[in-house]
């Protein structure tokens, strides 16, 4: 008996088909962006003396190798993250390429600074894999937050006026951050009518999101100093604007060192609060690699096909994932099997770093939906 062929199912599937393959380049290059940064390790310093000056160099390329893999690793995991027994014999499989940032050599000795690429796969497989000893372990990055250096005096609020001594702290805070990309605005013309420097004072957060939205990023975080820094030290106030609204974090007191400058102080105190800030987030996002991995069945909120095309994108970008099985799909619809570790809180966090929204309903179901940016939800 001769099959009956459904012309318009034909149309449609071919119809996806195409939405997938139109968007699959795009995927591959947000992927590899995404990736430069959390598995990159910058400013890599060697110092290795040996018998010539070109067995000293050959040497301090494998020990900035093995340094940028231990960095690496302990950007993903926690405290006790450690280098596996014998990867330093197994470095191609690990590393991508590097690159020479600077170098001095002399008859014996060679110094230099390395940028080292890893290979993305092999780190995730390496952490998840339980290889690296660290009790937890992400390898999700958290979307780029904002930062809005804010001075205050007894005149005025400077957040654009001039370029202070606290925003200079940043703009040297904010290099190498993978984990958590940290973003400072550029203070242009956009910028400033976006948000004032008062509204920046009076946490004005629908002025603070919608600039954040126009550096891609869906929340900021305003460190607020004030000018002048007392012999006590600067204590820096931080207030954290996202979806969910305005949330005071405790302040942070940077106490003076003997001999500092009050540069070097800012520059001290913008590192602590970006690393707390980082550390946060590792809290937050790591898994035990050590539990089980589950698997959730939700419901993919596809009102037309273009929208399942982008879920479908941001879900194969999305690291959170151990596994993801489409089951049944309609042009409304698709019901997904997603296999993850942790728990199913957890990969809703993960998952809103790719700008998808994983629900869970009054009846028990999950669902998942396109993520809309901060600025515009009500």
């Amino acid at each position: 008996m001769a099959r009956t062929r459904n012309p318009f199912a034909r149309a449609w599937i071919g119809f996806v088909l195409a939405i997938f393959l139109a968007v699959a380049g795009q995927a591959l290059a947000e992927a590899n962006a995404s990736d430069e940064d959390l598995f990159t390790a910058r400013d890599v310093m060697v110092d290795v003396s040996s018998d010539n000056a070109a067995k000293a160099r050959d040497e301090a390329v494998v020990k900035a190798q093995i340094q940028a893999l231990e960095t690496v690793l302990k950007r993903l995991g926690d405290e006790k993250a450690a280098l596996p027994p014998g990867a330093d014999k197994r470095l191609d499989e690990f590393v991508s390429s590097f690159e020479v940032q600077n170098e001095r050599r002399s008859a014996k000795r060679y110094i230099g600074t390395f940028t080292v690429r890893l290979r993305p796969a092999a780190i995730r497989a390496l952490v998840m894999n339980g290889g690296t000893g660290a009790g937890g372990v992400t390898t999700v990055a958290h979307k780029p937050v904002l930062i809005l250096p804010l001075v205050v005096s007894a005149e005025q609020a400077v957040l654009w006026e001039h370029r202070t001594p606290w925003r200079e702290a940043w703009e040297a805070a904010v290099q190498n951050r993978g984990l958590v990309p940290f973003v400072l605005p550029a203070g242009g013309v956009n910028d400033i009518t976006l948000l004032g420097s008062n509204e920046a004072l009076a946490g004005d957060a629908q002025a603070i999101l919608r600039l954040a939205t126009r550096y891609n990023a869906d929340s900021a975080v305003r460190v607020m100093v004030s000018d002048p820094i007392s012999p006590q030290g600067a204590t820096v106030e931080i207030r954290r604007y996202d979806a969910q609204g305005a949330q005071d974090l405790p302040p942070m007191t940077v106490a003076p060192q003997p001999g500092e400058t009050p540069q070097a102080l800012l520059m001290r105190g913008a590192r602590m609060v970006a690393d707390h800030l980082t550390e946060s987030w590792k809290r937050q996002a790591a898994v035990n690699t050590a539990g089980p991995v589950q698997t959730l069945m939700v419901t993919a909120l596809t009102p037309d096909l273009s929208v399942w095309a982008e879920i479908d994108r941001r879900l194969r970008l999305s690291s959170a994932l151990e596994k993801r099985e489409l089951l049944v799909q309609t042009r409304h619809g698709a019901r997904l099997a997603l296999s993850f570790r942790g728990t199913p809180e957890q990969l809703a966090v993960l998952l809103r770093q790719s700008d998808l929204a994983l629900t869970r309903l009054a009846d028990g179901n999950w669902v998942l939906a396109l993520r809309e940016s901060p600025a515009s939800a009500p």
